[in-house]
């Protein structure tokens, strides 16, 4: 007869394993997230899998692939903290230092390596000496390093990884509360979820560990003992699986809800076509975009919302638009949002390309300046680059594009 802890971890296990399929075949502008997700639930699952085949009696029929799975319970703690912090800083790639964090999991591999090799014989003997005496399980079936090693480092290292990871996930928190925003995204809010599911499991896991440690050879059920923790390790991996698995917001991408492929936009004439790398140039030199066809997020509307808000409170309060040499990418890395988020915006809720959306702003202000009398004493130029212009020649183009006359032009129709 099937427990509920059992029940609960089959259907964790199912919802783990089509979960981590979904996020290595779908979301493919946050591949790099989604994909260290998928290894951390079907890392999960895994644990589950190989638990649930043992507790059954069916491993002794699948005997290679007991321990199999041993390096990728070393992979969860690290993964879990960097995905954090893919996702809050909206990383693409890992950087050098990172694959520094993936050694313990290549060397429980490497010295793993004869018992993959053994007999078949001798690993259906591991598993069955430990069905007679569950508290084997710290003792039979390791490589070079005793099983009993691993089974503490595990723990100890989930845990440590586990303060990392509410550490960048809490200071982002207060850093943005901070600034004066109220709410963080979706995909931002979901971490805090995720970090408790995995918080709850290792917690679990420590205290089954050190149960075991002290049991070791007292001949005391393990299992029977640790009744409550494996409930709890059990509910979580089953709301852990479940919940991400009924969100595709998340689990598609986290913040784009569907991908589409808009027709053929009309080019604004230009002397100057911007290469694929155009965040570079000032917003005042470079138009941001001339391109063909190309894929456009669909965000939510609550997320634009709340990038508006971010935008126009940062550009109007500190008058981010006065900063010569700004770049889409500055304005990204100084607003927290992406970058490819933001150009959306821009292009579709501001019906604006970078360049012309911060040269309003900048074109505004002279108009304003020009009302005072303080300003008559600076030339036009001075007054430009006042307002962040780097060059006459963009201020005087801009200048026009906006008011239909040269700065000069326009100072005389202001003093009739």
């Amino acid at each position: 007869m099937l427990r509920l802890q059992d029940v609960l971890m089959i259907g964790g296990i199912f919802c783990s394993f089509v979960t981590s399929i979904l996020l290595f075949v779908k979301g493919s502008n946050y591949r790099h997230a989604n994909r260290q997700l998928g290894i951390i639930l079907f890392s999960c699952g895994w644990y589950a899998l190989l638990y649930l085949l043992f507790i059954g009696g069916w491993l002794k029929d699948i005997p290679y692939i007991f321990r199999i799975g041993s390096p990728l319970y070393y992979l969860i703690p690290p993964l879990s903290y960097l995905y954090v912090r893919t996702v809050l800083y909206d990383e693409t790639s890992f950087k050098r230092s990172d694959w520094l964090h993936f050694i313990p999991a290549a060397i429980n591999f490497l010295e793993l390596m004869p018992f993959y090799f053994a007999d078949t014989a001798v690993k259906k003997q591991v598993i069955q000496d430990i069905a007679r005496d569950i508290n084997l399980i710290y003792l039979k079936g390791s490589g070079f390093v005793p099983v009993v090693v691993h089974a503490t480092l595990r723990p100890v290292q989930g845990v440590i990884y586990l303060l990392f990871q509410w550490f960048i996930l809490l200071r982002y928190y207060f850093i943005q509360k901070k600034k004066g925003y109220t709410q963080l995204p979706e995909n931002k809010r979901w971490l805090f979820i995720f970090s408790g599911f995995l918080t709850t499991i290792y917690v679990a896991l420590a205290v089954i560990t050190v149960t075991g440690l002290r049991i070791l050879g007292s001949g005391i059920d393990l299992l029977e003992l640790c009744k409550g923790p494996v409930l709890v390790m059990n509910f979580a991996f089953f709301g852990f699986s479940v919940y991400l698995f009924f969100k595709p917001n998340i689990l598609y991408g986290a913040r784009i809800l569907q991908p589409a492929v808009t027709e053929k936009q009309p080019e604004e004439p230009t002397s100057v076509i911007a290469p694929a790398h155009e965040s570079v140039f000032a917003a005042d030199e470079i138009p941001e975009e001339n391109r063909l066809a190309k894929k456009e997020l669909l965000l939510h509307e609550d997320l634009i919302k709340s990038y508006c808000e971010r935008l126009e409170k940062y550009i109007t309060e500190q008058q981010a638009f006065r900063k010569q040499g700004l770049t889409l990418n500055i304005l990204s890395d100084n607003l927290d949002i992406p970058r490819h988020h933001l150009s959306h915006v821009l292009n579709k809720h501001y019906q604006q390309r970078f360049t012309d959306f911060i040269n309003t702003y900048r074109v505004d202000y002279i108009r304003r300046r020009m009302q005072d009398d303080d300003w008559k004493g600076m030339t036009l130029e001075a007054l430009g680059e006042e307002a962040g212009f780097s060059s006459r020649s963009t201020f005087f183009s801009a200048f026009k594009k906006n008011t239909g006359f040269s700065p000069s032009e326009y100072q005389k129709q202001e003093r009739f």
